[in-house]
């Protein structure tokens, strides 16, 4: 099902207008923010403070607890408090660097057009394709659980740019939306898109190995 109430309006940037001019893209129709970039460099760092945060709360609590217990106890305490905060800071940097990376980068941004897209990073880099010098994969992903209530699946569009680079366009808002680019694009395999039905962890590998920077 489409859901627009939560779309917000994107113009084109002068840049891509710029670029959209050169590649002979015609018409602007649309833009989209997509899902796997949506607030992924806030979450990431608010998830490495939060962690960082936890792990100071727990070590101050086992030392607090180690200086009440019986001396054999207490040492016990202290080595679990010692192995919690080099693995709590650990992750928590690891989890602040990778915010700090996605902020670096800024979100992703698909522009349509009639004959084409334009991607941009609206910290870095922007980049012009036309349809049919692209190659799209359909992935439908599904989370297969036992409940009815906890099943669902949701659509990604994996792109392969005539340069080379290539990513993913996750629009789980939007199923019929990463259709009609599969479909408008140059499909992987066959005379027409043919989604390839994947897990959870599967796709978020490919999510990983294709992101356009």
């Amino acid at each position: 099902m489409t859901d627009t109430t939560s779309r917000r309006l994107i113009l084109p940037s002068d840049r891509v207008r710029t670029v959209a001019e050169v590649a002979g893209l015609g018409a602007w129709e649309r833009t989209e923010e997509p899902d796997a970039d949506s607030g992924h460099g806030r979450g990431w760092f608010v998830a490495g403070i939060g962690t960082l945060a936890a792990t100071l709360a727990a070590v101050f609590a086992l030392t607090s607890t180690a200086d009440s217990s019986h001396s054999d106890l207490a040492w016990m305490f202290i080595l679990i408090a010692i192995a919690l905060a080099i693995l709590g800071v650990l992750i928590g940097f690891v989890l602040i660097i990778v915010g700090f990376d996605h902020l670096r980068r800024g979100p992703l941004l698909f522009y349509q057009y009639r004959l084409g897209f334009v991607l941009e990073r609206t910290k870095g880099r922007v980049g012009a394709y036309r349809y049919d010098e692209t190659i799209a994969d359909l992935i439908v992903y599904e989370n297969a659980a036992d409940d009815p209530q906890s099943q669902w699946d949701e659509r990604e569009v994996l792109l392969t740019m005539p340069d080379g680079s290539s990513g993913v366009i996750l629009l789980t808002r939007d199923a019929e939306f990463a259709t009609q680019i599969a479909t408008r694009c140059r499909p992987n395999v066959g005379s027409t898109p043919r989604p390839r039905r994947l897990n959870v962890d599967e796709a978020v590998a490919i999510e990983q190995a294709h992101i356009w920077e």
